[in-house]
């Protein structure tokens, strides 16, 4: 899965599934987020080459978290900090 991939896109994938503690993503997720790099059912413009602003929101708020609440925390989560916003941010 690596073989073609940017090696500073494979290094922002890698930090985000490390900080994050996620297991890779068997789908594809709702919006562009570097976590898409690997997933075999996205589509070029879901996947990324480095971290999104919503990636860094979703980083972000795990750390902000209780443990407890960051354990549980998925790819919904994901989904819902990385949609944009009515302003398109």
């Amino acid at each position: 899965k690596a073989q073609g991939r940017k090696l500073e896109s494979l290094s922002d994938y890698v930090a985000l599934m490390a900080l994050t503690q996620a297991r890779a993503f068997a789908k594809c997720q709702a919006a562009p987020s570097i976590a898409n790099l690997m997933a075999p059912d996205c589509t070029d413009d879901k996947r990324v080459d480095g971290l999104t602003p919503g990636d860094i929101a979703w980083m972000r708020s795990l750390y902000h978290m209780s443990p407890e609440k960051a354990r549980r925390a998925d790819a919904e989560d994901l989904a819902r900090v990385s949609a944009p916003t009515k302003n398109g941010d």
